[in-house]
Parts: structure tokens; C-alpha cells; sequence
């Protein structure tokens, strides 16, 4: 029979070596051995996410400068269509649109990445990510926990805590839940749903989303997806994130030009509040020293020329929203050539 004193010594050995124990268990279960857990996800859009960036940053690095790089969320992804635009204005242009909902911050670091002096990257960011209340959400933390652990070592110091905050540890634990039940050999974007990176052309533009695709449901989901447009918070997390991004691509001999995401046209861009909001846009840019492109509402098109949400073009949309870029471009050279000393 155990002694009192042999018993607390047991519990505490137990305790002790259960510690370590959770910790690497969660450490494990967190972040993953590669060799033994290939890719953990929560839901499909992180399959398509990390292999878009593998197609795209793979297609990039082929291209020559210097290069025109669009960037921005779906909505760039989606919109434009970068092949067209350097057969008609003679620069390699790449389209290196990914998830809005990666958030500016994550957006935008792997933009800065792939930017070489000499490109010019021109933003054209979805109107919501320059107000969002937080720099990270949920899918940015733990996709790049997953998949990217490189922007670890990029992220400010000052961001640490905001990124720790937002571990879910409900997705923590689908991930955990889905990596017992398979085994993932293939590319994750292979699985049934979602998109496909083997839609995604050389030059990173989508041509997978069709007219012919388009569902009831889908134009259901369009209708009753209202903007609600507020006036421009610079003091946001997003628009920090925007002007921080353009500081340091000037310090690097990167050109930023600003332009506008292509967008279905909704009543909600008719008010008084978004004509503040798209005059603030304005003033923003002026403020870093970025030209704007374009006028906005020359990338807002019809019903009939958005896919799956009032942000994502069908190839109708595409070629109207890449004709209104190119159109704003030669605006823009033209101006320059004849502001030029």
C-alpha cells in the first residue's frame, strides 16, 4: 500500500510529465509535422487559397520585368484578365488577385514578396477590407499557420498579440477532426467543391467562371448580397495596412498605382454616403502620392456580367471590367508622357 507521501510523489511526477506532454500534443496538433500530416484544413476555401498561391507565385516567377502586377482580393482575381492587358498595352501584367478574406494585412505582405524595383503594382482592393475592425480574422491566422509560416517572421511585432487572438479553436479542431479521416495525397484543391486552381491561366487570371455556370442560386446569393457602404476610416487596420504598404514600396523603387474592383452595380453606390466614401478613396491616394486609375464607376457592371457574388466576374464581366483597366491605363500614360519634363 502506498504511502501518502509515495502518492503525492506520483501525482506530481504525473503532472509534471503531463505538461510537456500537452503542450507538443498541441504544438503537434497546431502547427503540424509536414511529414506526417501533409496539410490540415477547415474548409475548402484554404485548399483553394494555398494552391492558388503556389500556381501564381510559380507563374510569376517566369515573367521578365518589369511587370505590372494587379492586386487585391477575388475581386481582382476574378476581374481582370492580365493576358489581354499586356497583348493590348505591351507590359507583362499579372494577375495576383487571391481571398478578400485574407485580410490587407496578409494580402498585401504576400504582394510585397513577389515585387520586384522596377514593377508597378497597381491595388485595386475590394471596398470593405480598408474598414476592417481588426488587422487578422480567423482564416488569414490559420492559414498562414498551416501553410505559411514565413509570414510569422515578417509580421510586426506590434501585430503578435492581434494574431494570437484570433486562433479559433473551433477550426483548430475540424482541422484535427478532418486529418484523422483523411489522408491527403493529391493537391486540396482537387476535392469535390469550391474552385479550381487548373482554371487559373499563366498570367493568374480565372477562366473558370462562366456564364453558362451560373445558378438561380447563385444570382439568389448576388441579390441579396447589399454593400453597406460606410465612409473611409483611415485609422483602420485596413487602411493602415494600404499605407504602410505603399511607404515601403516607394523605399523599394516600386511604382503603386490605385484603380477600383470591378463590382456589380447596386443602388447602394447611388447614396450620399458613398460618393463621401469613393471622394475619401480619393483623398486618400493624394495623400500617399498614388495617381488613381480610372474612375469607379467604369468597373461596375450589370447583372449579367457578375458569377457567384457581386465581386466575382463571368467572363462577360471579365472582358468589360479588363477593357475599362486598359482604356484607364493609356488615360494614365498618356497624362504622364505629357506631364514629363
Amino acid at each position: 500500500m502506498l504511502t501518502a507521501r509515495h502518492q503525492a510523489a506520483r501525482f506530481l511526477f504525473w503532472l509534471l510529465a503531463a505538461v510537456p506532454g500537452t503542450l507538443l500534443a498541441l504544438l503537434l496538433l497546431c502547427f503540424g509535422i509536414p511529414a506526417l500530416k501533409p496539410y490540415l484544413y477547415p474548409i475548402p476555401d484554404i485548399a483553394w487559397i494555398r494552391d492558388l498561391y503556389r500556381h501564381k507565385d510559380a507563374a510569376l516567377a517566369r515573367i521578365p520585368g518589369p511587370r505590372l502586377l494587379l492586386v487585391g482580393g477575388s475581386a481582382v482575381h476574378f476581374g481582370f484578365d492580365a493576358d489581354r492587358i499586356t497583348t493590348a498595352l505591351g507590359v507583362e501584367t499579372f494577375n495576383y488577385g487571391a481571398h478578400g478574406g485574407l485580410d490587407l494585412t496578409y494580402l498585401l505582405d504576400r504582394a510585397e514578396r513577389v515585387a520586384r524595383p522596377g514593377d508597378t503594382v497597381l491595388l485595386a482592393i475590394e471596398y470593405p477590407l480598408y474598414r476592417t475592425p481588426v488587422p487578422f480574422t480567423a482564416l488569414p491566422v490559420f492559414f498562414s499557420s498551416f501553410h505559411d509560416k514565413r509570414f510569422w517572421w515578417r509580421m510586426p511585432v506590434d501585430l503578435w498579440l492581434d494574431y494570437a487572438s484570433q486562433y479559433d479553436p473551433r477550426l483548430v479542431l475540424r482541422a484535427a477532426a478532418d486529418n484523422l479521416t483523411h489522408w491527403k495525397r493529391a493537391p486540396l484543391s482537387e476535392r469535390p467543391g469550391g474552385y479550381r486552381v487548373a482554371t487559373i491561366d499563366a498570367r493568374g487570371s480565372e477562366r473558370g467562371a462562366s456564364r453558362a455556370q451560373v445558378t438561380p442560386r447563385m444570382r439568389e446569393l448576388v441579390a441579396q448580397d447589399r454593400q453597406l457602404i460606410r465612409p473611409l476610416d483611415r485609422s483602420s487596420p485596413g487602411s493602415r495596412a494600404v499605407a504602410g504598404f505603399v511607404r515601403r514600396q516607394q523605399e523599394r523603387r516600386v511604382a503603386v498605382l490605385a484603380g477600383w474592383p470591378p463590382s456589380l452595380r447596386r443602388v447602394e453606390y447611388d447614396e450620399p454616403v458613398a460618393y463621401r466614401m469613393l471622394a475619401d478613396l480619393r483623398s486618400f491616394w493624394q495623400d500617399l502620392r498614388v495617381p488613381v486609375i480610372g474612375t469607379p464607376d467604369r468597373f461596375m457592371v450589370p447583372d449579367e456580367a457578375v458569377f457567384d457574388t457581386s465581386f466575382h466576374m463571368n467572363e462577360t464581366g471579365q472582358a468589360m471590367v479588363t477593357a475599362a483597366l486598359i482604356e484607364a491605363l493609356r488615360a494614365y500614360t498618356s497624362q504622364a508622357a505629357r506631364n514629363a519634363p
